[in-house]
């Protein structure tokens, strides 16, 4: 997709592609303005429905400018943005995550390079001190991430309200919701794990409470030797109710052949009660069922009420290709994207918490549990934003695959994940 906007048919384009109604909202964001930037962007798919609305006025900002925008998946972005990195081709603008624990992790590309240093930007300087590190390499921020990204229960809420469901508040609780819309003929939780990202979310979303919430010391105890995957009772634990819930029939039928798509829209149709995915997912979920009549729970992973945590992180965001054909363009988008207009306009289109709202008082319904936890010091980091390589996580995805395929065991794959952490 190619957005331009020449002078001499600004206002032509302007109505063609964001509407009349878009034109009566100023923008007001301290930008020097540029007759031609040229910008390319790679970016995750799920931004597509922001970027179609926002972009026009960033164009409208700097008349003259244009930004051809391409979309893929998640784990399609892990693969071709990174060849197109190594090869000299990447876009200006790309589709980064926080840490070191997948292939456009921005401390990864940061290491390699590839990134541009953010810490300049005026952005940078309201990040809040939790999620700074994850987003930082030797000190220098090189991403921007918009909203905060969580790992929680989605419910619809027409089918609580048909079979009363309350939110569970434990473990065992959990299970008897499953059991209880089972045995009412619904799918308990919609699982596609034949997109590979999804693999991971409920093993995040238990060991956030089994293992990091109960020692916050264990990464730097992995970092050290002093523990394992495979040596810890709590992704033990996690892995073992994972398979306890595909062997009491609480996902649909074969997940691994299950695409994320199809995960969303069986929760969003009401085919399926609940379905446990990031936050990023949000609006593809309220557009595939026409509403937002949805509510997201935390995810107990004990039955002990207090102790559950929640994974949670900056969001999949932005940073600056290094080698980019137009750094100070890219740099200026980011500054645009990150201006306190148009972060409300995401955080409104996306239907998430900006990053900067966190500790807000006035609240989405949808979020208010999720983030009533991170009030509560009740959050950890995804568990991969400390990982030493991006092997640990694509063992993760094959192994879990495997785990649900009936091929691996939960030793076999924890033990190949410690042999991918060590092998760095």
């Amino acid at each position: 997709m190619i957005h331009e906007l020449k002078p001499t048919l600004r206002r032509r384009s302007l109505l063609k592609g964001m509407g009349a109604a878009a034109l009566a909202t100023p923008f007001t964001s301290r930008l020097a303005l540029a007759e031609d930037y040229n910008l390319r962007g790679y970016v995750q798919s799920t931004w597509r429905p922001a970027f179609e609305e926002l972009v026009p006025r960033f164009l409208e900002a700097n008349p003259g400018s244009r930004m051809r925008l391409n979309y893929a998946s998640t784990d399609q972005l892990h693969t071709t943005a990174r060849v197109q990195l190594s090869s000299g081709t990447a876009a200006d603008v790309l589709s980064v995550w926080a840490g070191s624990g997948n292939p456009m992790g921005c401390q990864v590309l940061a290491e390699a390079g590839y990134l541009a240093d953010l810490s300049g930007e005026p952005y940078s300087q309201n990040i809040p001190d939790a999620f700074r590190p994850a987003m930082s390499f030797q000190d220098s921020v090189y991403y921007y991430a918009p909203i905060v990204s969580m790992i929680g229960l989605y419910v619809n809420n027409e089918v609580r309200d048909e079979f009363g469901i309350e939110q569970p508040k434990t473990w065992s609780e959990f299970m008897a919701v499953c059991e209880k819309v089972k045995q009412a003929g619904k799918v308990p939780v919609s699982l596609g794990t034949g997109t590979g990202f999804i693999t991971q979310l409920i093993p995040y979303a238990l060991v956030a409470t089994l293992v990091y919430g109960r020692d916050p010391s264990f990464p730097d105890k992995m970092q050290s030797g002093e523990a394992t995957f495979a040596g810890s009772d709590g992704w033990v634990e996690a892995m073992e109710k994972y398979v306890e819930m595909l062997e009491k029939g609480y996902f649909n039928d074969n997940p691994n052949g299950t695409a994320v798509e199809e995960q969303l829209q069986m929760v969003a149709t009401g085919e399926a009660a609940m379905t446990i995915v990031v936050s990023s997912q949000n609006a593809s979920i309220f557009r595939f069922a026409g509403h937002q009549n949805f509510t997201v729970w935390p995810l107990p992973g004990s039955d002990d009420p207090e102790e559950t945590n929640i994974p949670a992180n900056p969001s999949a965001g932005f940073g600056v290709n290094a080698n980019a054909e137009d750094v100070e363009g890219a740099k200026a988008f980011l500054q645009f994207l990150a201006s306190p207009e148009i972060d409300t306009e995401l955080s409104r289109i996306q239907a998430l918490p900006s990053l900067n709202q966190v500790s807000a008082t006035d609240r989405d319904p949808i979020f208010a549990e999720m983030l009533a936890k991170i009030d509560e010091g009740k959050s950890v980091p995804y568990m991969d934003t400390r990982w030493p390589n991006v092997r640990v996580q694509q063992t993760l995805f094959s192994g879990v695959q495997e785990l649900l395929g009936g091929q691996a065991s939960v030793n076999d794959m924890l033990s190949r994940m410690d042999e991918a952490y060590q092998s760095s």
